[in-house]
């Protein structure tokens, strides 16, 4: 599939929450450059972290993708989104029991993989 033929099965709306959910990708890579040690020490990046992976649970839960989100199951079924969402749920609501272990593992192992396969969805 190429971008243009996303574009005509799914929609503009479509397109462009996918492509903003790209972009707190990329935001999250930002972070992670920063290096392990700066996130340790740094409060807000952290934070930051966090935010991001809770904005991410956001655009994938927004109806405009649902279509996406059935022709391309992430990680090989439907429950691969709803992992993507519950994930930012639980850093939504559960804000006290952030473990900084998990969210670096967030930024580094699943967000580069959903990066990677939405941009292949997408013929990036």
């Amino acid at each position: 599939m190429t971008r243009i033929d996303a574009l005509r099965e799914f929609g503009q709306d479509a397109i462009d929450e996918l492509d903003a959910i790209l972009g707190l990708c990329e935001e999250a890579t930002e972070v992670v450059s920063r290096g392990r040690a700066a996130f340790d020490e740094d409060r807000l990046l952290r934070r930051a972290a966090d935010a991001i992976i809770m904005h991410i649970g956001e655009g994938v839960s927004r109806r405009r993708l649902d279509a996406f989100k059935l022709r391309h199951p992430f990680l090989g079924d439907s429950r691969g989104w709803q992992i993507v969402k519950d994930t930012a749920n639980f850093y939504d609501h559960q804000y006290a029991e952030i473990d900084p272990e998990q969210t670096w593992r967030v930024l580094t192992i699943d967000l580069p993989a959903l990066e990677a396969f939405i941009r292949s969805a997408l013929g990036d």
